[in-house]
């Protein structure tokens, strides 16, 4: 990790300074997926990268929560050559602790992006897709309401929907109606249970954000007091939307599939241009409270084919 790199603004990504940026984050390819997409115009939530704590990326947090008007940031990590560790980001802190949650992963071999406080607990809905260019294929899955991607990308939850979309022409955007067959949608019952199971994830990151699987696994810890407590918080701080869904899970509309869907499309299409095919590659969005959508990020499943997104030759 460098010690002199200063933070990345990820407002400020183009396509002009999209090697600059990147290369100042080899090896950290969740962030540098982060930074492709947003090059290739698609959308994803506002917020600073930071490698390490400065003079300037104090200065350059004060200035995004003043321009944001918030006190708080949403939190996420990103560990060396890793795509997933233990310890989970996807929460909100407030921006005084940003100062000591940076040194406490820098030790951890982590760095941190502050984005947009936006709450997962408000989502609705969020996306998870598979690419399969040699088939011309795209797996979608989707959780509704009050989930949030993190459920699809660790199997917090089963899907709630599956949907296959053929895709004439792969990495290209798209120009007609995306033509996706609805291949699973969950029952009642399962469904039911998926929201005991993402209330108990509610009170477990309560308890400990960074590592609510340790909470839920603990001898004597009750899930269905996990599950309480979570109900409670969220009717406290009024983030009703998987509250108001307990019973029965509400289909995606298909515009939100569709814009999705032409997004990934999209980063496809880009990294095309720049001679980067990945091969099957994960991609993840969500559909925030106001149908705003942002992607999270993106990866390759073979990782090794990811050196080629840091434009180091």
């Amino acid at each position: 990790m460098s010690a002199v790199e200063p933070p990345l603004e990820l407002r400020r990504v183009s396509e002009r300074n999209l090697r600059e940026s990147v290369r100042s984050l080899n090896g950290y390819l969740k962030f540098a997926s982060m930074v492709w997409i947003r090059a290739l115009r698609q959308p994803i939530l506002d917020g600073l990268v930071v490698q390490h704590w400065s003079v300037e990326a104090e200065r350059a947090l004060k200035a995004f929560c003043d321009r944001h008007g918030c006190d708080e940031v949403l939190l996420r990590i990103d560990t060396l050559n890793q795509r997933w560790s233990e310890r989970r980001g996807g929460y909100i802190i407030p921006r005084s602790k940003a100062r000591g949650m940076v040194k406490e992963l820098n030790s951890d071999g982590k760095i941190v992006a502050f984005l947009e406080p936006l709450s997962p607990y408000r989502d609705r809905y969020s996306l998870g897709a598979i690419t399969d260019p040699a088939q011309e294929t795209m797996t979608v899955e989707v959780v509704g309401p009050g989930f949030d991607a993190s459920d699809l990308l660790r199997s917090d939850s089963l899907p709630h929907e599956r949907f296959e979309v053929f895709l004439p022409e792969f990495l290209r955007p798209f120009r007609e109606p995306v033509l996706a067959q609805r291949t699973h949608v969950i029952g009642t019952e399962d469904y039911k249970r998926t929201v005991e199971e993402r209330l108990a994830k509610v009170g477990a990151r309560l308890r400990n954000p960074a590592y609510p699987r340790t909470v839920i696994d603990s001898a004597g810890v009750l899930r269905a007091r996990l599950a309480d407590e979570g109900v409670q918080y969220l009717k406290r701080t009024k983030q009703t939307a998987l509250l108001s869904r307990v019973d029965a899970y509400e289909p995606i509309p298909k515009r939100f599939l569709e814009k999705f869907v032409n997004g990934v499309g999209s980063i496809l299409d880009g990294l095309r241009r720049h001679n980067i095919p990945l091969g099957p590659t994960s991609f993840a969005g969500t559909f925030t409270e106001r149908g705003r959508f942002v992607f999270w990020d993106f990866f390759p499943a073979d990782l090794t084919k990811a050196k080629e997104l840091y434009l180091n030759s």
